[in-house]
């Protein structure tokens, strides 16, 4: 089946002048669309056989950085390695990031004074207490394009590439090293002090850089002062999604993806369906048109022109066998109504229908409702993952995006129809949400025969989740399509039917006071947990066993405004920039998900320092003081 979407250069967006545009490194920076890139590493000459736990630390947040270690025979006590990211522009006319090696730290920043030029200045804050630690500059042309860099001076390279040329220049006096380790054109600098760069423009003494960076910081803590109080927290979640976007070579295309660590253990990007739509949403109120790209190139990736698969890998490997939540048409109602342009979502359009009507024929069960699910495939790539999770029940719990929900523990699998035996409240309350997005959005179009199909098949489905009403426990629940009965298993996706608009008054006010709200089920000091407190599972605290997550949070707000409960929405905004704020001011880290127990994030092995959806818990709050409009359809 052909394509959908016709035209995908049209409307994505180029990758043009210096940014973070290379993904396996936060300390590259690259002029795009020449792919000449600066990259920046550090050595520590008394850094010495780290144990296993700072080693791995550097290997998942610092070598992907650039952060190099030197060893010798002496072991010495473990000591802090990695990076902690800091402020980053959309446009990265201002990055910093810290450089942390044991004792040493040495603050990165850099500015973009237009598309061609660049500065960067390293500053050490505190010194090693022998020899100084190293900054390593290299200059290279990525990703095979043309082009070469050669030294036409002490402190001067000159790189011919995309049939122009550009000057790099340093403000120190490099040092020989010829054990740095390095394939092309490099300078070493001994830190003793701040250390400049220059390209793309005239050669910039350091006391020049130095000031050029001041007034780039000063510019990028301004651009986020309306926020008021929270402007912190503004800069914060932006620049995750920033040090999360980058070029990808393979399609010639800019993408915002969950975690740079990610994209480096999966071949070069890492696309996650749901994951993605809630970038575009954070992107839609600094820049729209990065919102719009995000939206394209998950669309790109659809499997057969008739769903956006759960994850895609650049190794060409996807989920060919299943989807993930469709978040797409409220994300899309938000994204036009805030910035609209009919021709975008003209072009769009037969991707979201198609998707829109791909789970109504594929995930659709025998009662009439929806079931998370699994087709059997054949593997393409030879990756694990398509041999072990098609066609299976952990295939299907990976569809709802919730991998190892207790919600799903012991479920039967249907080997006919390839779905859980579950009517899943969650699912079919995004959908119906899906739908009535879809028909605001096919009026806006003057589609006036999909706006029809899509409010018919979401009424149906609203009809039919009255079912999943469970009187006796005043909560909708799921059920068992091979016992009808339903299940005991509760979890925030229970509270979607608010989102969906589908829950009476009386209905609302059960599940928010009796459930919500209430401490011994998912109210607390930090929330919401993913499963109740009363959970035999929540004592684990392990991924989707307990852990809080910032998507859950959102969707259980929106539904929240929906219903008209603004007291408890408002309450659920503020603990939820509470927990964003602690563990950023404590790590500088946006992280994947938060313990319900202790509110902290870094103690979980499975949980990445900066993930790029977590700043929907700072999102929330913007959205409650009206910096950032509902969409309509959420609107009581």
């Amino acid at each position: 089946m052909s394509h959908p979407i016709k035209n995908f250069t049209r409307h994505g967006i180029p990758a043009q002048g210096w940014n973070t545009w290379n993904t396996r490194s936060v300390l590259s920076h690259v002029l795009m669309p020449e792919a000449l890139a600066l990259n920046l590493s550090f050595c520590h000459y008394g850094m010495l056989k780290l144990v296993a736990d700072a080693f791995f630390e550097v290997r998942e947040q610092g070598a992907s950085a650039g952060v190099r270690l030197v060893e010798s025979e002496v072991s010495l006590p473990p000591r802090r390695v990695g990076v902690q990211p800091g402020r980053h522009a959309y446009d990265a006319s201002y990055t910093a990031v810290t450089v942390l090696l044991g004792e040493v730290s040495i603050l990165v920043e850099t500015a973009a004074t237009d598309e061609r030029e660049i500065v960067i200045l390293a500053t050490p804050l505190s010194q090693a207490a022998h020899r100084p630690v190293s900054m390593i500059v290299e200059a290279a042309v990525l990703w095979n394009r043309p082009g070469h860099v050669g030294q036409a001076a002490p402190c001067e390279w000159r790189a011919a590439c995309g049939g122009g040329e550009v000057g790099i220049h340093c403000t120190n006096t490099p040092v020989r090293d010829p054990n740095a380790g390095c394939r092309s054109p490099y300078w070493v600098f001994e830190l003793t002090g701040p250390a400049g760069i220059s390209a793309g423009g005239a050669p910039r003494p350091l006391d020049e850089i130095t000031a050029l960076i001041a007034g780039a910081r000063a510019r990028e803590n301004a651009s986020h002062q309306s926020y008021g109080e929270f402007a912190g927290l503004h800069a914060a979640y932006q620049a995750c999604l920033a040090w999360n976007t980058f070029f990808d070579p393979a399609f010639d295309r800019v993408l915002t993806t969950s975690s740079r660590p990610w994209n480096v253990l999966r071949l070069g990007y890492g696309l996650f369906c749901w994951d993605t739509f809630t970038f575009a949403w954070m992107q839609l109120a600094d820049c729209p048109a990065l919102a719009r790209n995000s939206m394209l190139e998950v669309f790109r990736e659809m499997v057969d022109g008739k769903f956006v698969p759960n994850v895609v890998n650049g190794s060409g490997r996807r989920s060919w066998d299943r989807s993930q939540p469709p978040l797409a048409g409220i994300t899309m109602l938000a994204i036009h109504e805030s910035a609209p342009d009919l021709p975008f979502l003209e072009n769009i359009w037969p991707a979201l229908l198609a998707w829109n009507r791909w789970w109504h024929e594929a995930r659709r069960n025998p009662s009439g409702l929806l079931s998370w699910g699994s087709n059997p495939v054949e593997p393409k790539t030879g990756d694990l993952a398509e041999f072990i999770q098609p066609a299976t029940p952990f295939g299907a719990s990976l569809e709802s995006g919730q991998d190892n929900s207790p919600m799903y523990d012991g479920v039967p699998f249907d080997e006919d129809s390839h779905l859980m035996m579950l009517s899943d409240v969650g699912l079919a309350s995004l959908y119906i949400t899906d739908c009535q997005s879809l028909t605001i959005l096919a009026r806006r179009l003057g589609r006036d025969s999909d706006a029809a199909e899509l409010d018919e098949r979401g009424g149906h489905y609203a009809k039919k989740l009255a079912a999943l009403w469970n009187p006796g426990a005043g909560i909708f629940q799921n059920r068992r399509t091979d016992t009808g009965e339903f299940s005991p298993r509760l979890s925030p996706t229970l509270f979607y039917p608010l989102l969906a608009g589908v829950a009476t008054g009386e209905q609302a006010d059960s599940m928010v006071d009796n459930y919500l709200l209430n401490p011994g089920k998912f109210w607390g000091e930090w929330v919401l947990p993913a499963v109740p407190r009363d959970d035999p599972a929540y004592p684990e605290q392990h991924y989707w066993r307990g852990r809080i997550w910032a998507v859950l949070n959102f969707l259980v707000y929106l539904g929240l405004k929906r219903a008209g409960r603004d007291d408890a929405a408002d309450q659920l905004a503020r603990r939820s920039r509470e927990l964003f704020k602690r563990n950023w001011d404590a790590r500088h880290g946006v992280f994947e998900n938060y313990s319900a127990v202790t509110g902290k994030a870094a103690e979980e092995k499975f949980c990445d320092p900066m993930c790029a959806w977590s700043g929907l818990l700072a999102f929330m709050e913007f959205m409650e003081n009206g910096r950032i409009p509902l969409p309509s359809l959420l609107r009581p």
